[in-house]
């Protein structure tokens, strides 16, 4: 079950023209260019002159209509205008539960988005945004299990893709609640694939580590790695249960743990010379006293990295006039972990300028 409005296509390939309206087919033929282009924003005003064209060529309440009206409100969505893809998400939920039904797939879908976008609005709108997502949610869910059957891998994979979009937006008693779970039923469900497993668990792991559960959270992201790194989609996903793990351990005191993540996250980066560091856990530096105002300095560190990430060799290349702060800085790196360099297989030593800024709040 694909849960994305963004890819559901109005199929036009079928329909018998009549009388071929011209202006319509050159605007859905110039969004689906931009759509394939990967260019939402140039694809947006062509989204809305198809929809309406359409809305004229097919009527208000013609399933091609509402097609139409979907795509663009999956564009709203994908440039940000989310007040606008609510209202239309909106309708196109009462008018897909009229047509289809609550239990379809087109239902479904429409509910899903919704809740999608509801969850992208509350960080910055008030009103308990994150319940009406997880009502939403939870209405979605309730559907999917009456059509593919309570034990369905497709519940739960919209089970985690719920926590998931509420995560994006805050660490919510909601969202921990669908990521557990889901990775509970997906980790021992007969029919879910290994790479399904590992989406749960790097899931719920980064959301453990994140509220700083760093003993459970590393127990998922390292089951998590190999069904990761067997799906070459889920690269990204595969660095950062690395870059989960080095946090996790650093945090609870075990470095040599560590290493082996920050060598797999310095051995997936071509080898540059000139690369500046890249830092995987950070300690913030203490802010000295000083008799000054001061709101905001910026240090510049030069640091020797071994090849386990370890910080061997620091010192100030400049501290903005004020030495107290070049000191605190210098302190703090000691305790960074960095990715090592990799050269022809082997992990090697580097140094690289690292800036450390100073702001008050």
């Amino acid at each position: 079950m694909k849960l994305s409005a963004a890819l559901l296509l109005l199929a036009l390939a079928g329909t018998a023209w009549a009388d071929p309206a011209a202006d319509f087919k050159q605007a859905y033929a110039a969004y689906q260019e931009q759509i394939a282009a990967g260019d939402k924003r140039a694809a947006l005003p062509h989204a809305e002159r198809a929809w309406s064209l359409g809305k004229q060529l097919f009527g208000d309440d013609d399933p091609n209509t509402e097609m139409l009206a979907y795509n663009y409100a999956a564009t709203l969505m994908d440039t940000g205008n989310i007040p606008r893809a609510i209202e239309m998400l909106d309708d196109l939920e009462k008018a897909f539960q009229q047509r289809y039904g609550r239990r379809s797939t087109e239902w479904i879908a429409v509910m899903t988005d919704l809740g999608n976008a509801y969850a992208s609005t509350f960080p910055r709108l008030k009103g308990g945004r994150d319940a009406i997502a997880a009502g939403i949610f939870d209405d979605a869910i309730k559907s999917a299990k009456d059509l593919y059957g309570e034990d369905s891998v497709d519940v739960e994979l919209l089970r985690l893709h719920a926590g998931n979009a509420i995560l994006g937006r805050a660490r919510s008693t909601r969202a921990r609640g669908y990521l557990r779970d889901a990775h509970e039923a997906l980790s021992e469900h007969p029919k879910a694939t290994l790479e399904q497993r590992a989406e749960a668990a790097f899931s719920y792991g980064k959301f453990l580590v994140e509220t700083k559960d760093y003993k459970d959270g590393a127990k998922l992201l390292k089951a998590a790695l190999p069904g990761l790194k067997s799906n070459p989609a889920a690269e990204e996903k595969w660095l950062a249960a690395h870059a989960g793990l080095v946090t996790a351990y650093e945090q609870t005191g075990n470095r040599d743990a560590a290493t082996e993540h920050c060598q797999a996250i310095g051995a997936a980066e071509p080898y540059d010379a000139d690369r500046p560091p890249i830092p995987l856990f950070r300690k913030a530096p203490r802010w000295p006293n000083t008799h000054q105002p001061i709101n905001k300095v910026e240090v510049l560190i030069q640091v020797q990295i071994d090849t386990a990430g370890f910080v061997s060799q620091a010192s100030v290349v400049e501290d903005g006039g004020e030495p107290a702060f070049g000191k605190a800085a210098l302190k703090a790196i000691e305790d960074w972990r960095f990715a090592p360099k990799f050269q022809d297989g082997e992990a090697v030593a580097s140094s690289g300028l690292q800036p450390i800024t100073f702001v008050r709040n």
